[in-house]
């Protein structure tokens, strides 16, 4: 189920278009920026990075103009951590799951957990006091068997997780027993030290905050910073706050899209939050594609893997939405638009229309904007 009215759907669509319209004058600079603050060379014509010394570039200029930066000494933070489920199933069908993406406490309810595991079968397990625990057994075309077990007793609470042991049946006999743990995210909320606030402030001339928010502005996380800036001046903002960030902290554009009782029209959310690496980014903005039943650890899991070809370059997360630069533009665009597309079927329909206009948004901005509806 949508949760968003057509009329939001429809804003975004615009939001993109003029996104990609305003970024493109832009994202050349952010891709040699970006390439030099990690120690490679940009080479010109040419427009990629070349991971070698920076001493040994020919005509990248990697020290020109780039003053030394005194980064603040900083504890490192406890970032978040992703949820884990290692679980087996037994007897109708013999299947073993351990990988991260476990949901807890979804829809304001503690007690509920939901975990989703790729492959063929595809299969999800479900849990909430009532009606009780549900596994689904299925492949990619949808074609799904469902055990269920609506008065459960091998589920309970332990530490931050829950034990399962857990018999269910299908409607036609058939049993399963589902034997594991399942352990929930975590999103520590120690707040942001004072120089993180200080860093907010001089990068964005604005009043930081001592939290983010998430799901579209209805929600606050206590452990990140935050500040209101007008969206023209989001990526500039963002690039003087990644320059001054000490070790185990990441920055990223949040939320744009207001829903809340918080409202900032023509206005974006610039967050620093605990993380290790910037794929911390999807988990402190709790991005998701659920109509398309991927959780946070599966859209980290498919950029991960195009980081390691393209060098992906998270700028803008929230709840719906993922924006990244790639710091190697691919030599076959359509190529990666064809994946993109497949990835993300509304950033072509319900964007660019078709995926060969999506490969030429890719090949001119080098950037790749996602949108789940």
């Amino acid at each position: 189920m949508n949760r968003k009215t057509a009329l939001v759907g429809g804003a975004a669509v615009v939001a993109m278009v003029a996104a990609l319209a305003i970024w493109a004058s832009t994202s050349t600079w952010w891709r040699v920026d970006r390439c030099l603050d990690r120690g490679g060379c940009w080479v010109y014509g040419e427009e990629r990075c070349e991971w070698h010394d920076q001493a040994a570039c020919d005509g990248s200029k990697a020290t020109l103009d780039k003053p030394a930066l005194s980064r603040p000494e900083v504890p490192r933070p406890v970032p978040p951590s992703a949820g884990h489920a290692k679980l087996a199933v037994t007897g109708a069908l013999n299947l073993d799951l351990d990988e991260d993406g476990a949901v807890c406490g979804e829809g304001g309810t503690p007690d509920q957990f939901w975990v989703f595991a790729t492959g063929d079968p595809e299969w999800s397990l479900s849990y909430l006091p009532e009606p009780g625990a549900t596994v689904r057994f299925g492949n990619p075309e949808g074609k799904y068997e469902v055990y269920k077990a609506p008065a459960p007793n091998g589920v309970r609470r332990e530490g931050s997780g829950f034990r399962v042991d857990q018999r269910l049946t299908s409607e036609g006999g058939k049993a399963v027993r589902v034997v594991g743990h399942v352990s929930c995210p975590s999103w520590p909320s120690d707040p942001a030290p004072e120089v993180i606030l200080a860093i907010l402030k001089d990068a964005t001339r604005g009043k930081p905050r001592r939290y983010s928010t998430y799901d579209f502005g209805r929600a606050r996380y206590p452990g990140a910073a935050s500040a209101i800036v007008p969206e023209a001046q989001a990526r500039s903002s963002l690039a003087h706050v990644r320059a001054l960030l000490p070790e185990g902290w990441v920055a990223y554009i949040g939320t744009t899209q207001w829903l809340g009782e918080e409202k900032h029209p023509g206005e974006a959310e610039i967050v620093v939050g605990p993380g290790a690496s910037q794929f911390a980014i999807l988990r402190l903005a709790r991005s998701d594609a659920v109509n398309y039943d991927m959780g946070t650890e599966a859209l980290i899991r498919t950029l991960s893997a195009w980081d390691a070809e393209y060098g992906v370059d998270v700028l803008h997360a929230e709840t719906d939405t993922i924006e990244l630069a790639l710091e190697n533009r691919p030599s076959e665009p359509l190529d990666l638009a064809k994946r993109v597309y497949e990835f993300c079927p509304d950033s072509v329909d319900q964007g660019t229309g078709t995926v060969e206009k999506l490969a030429e948004a890719i090949a001119s901005t080098g950037e790749v904007y996602l949108w789940w509806d």
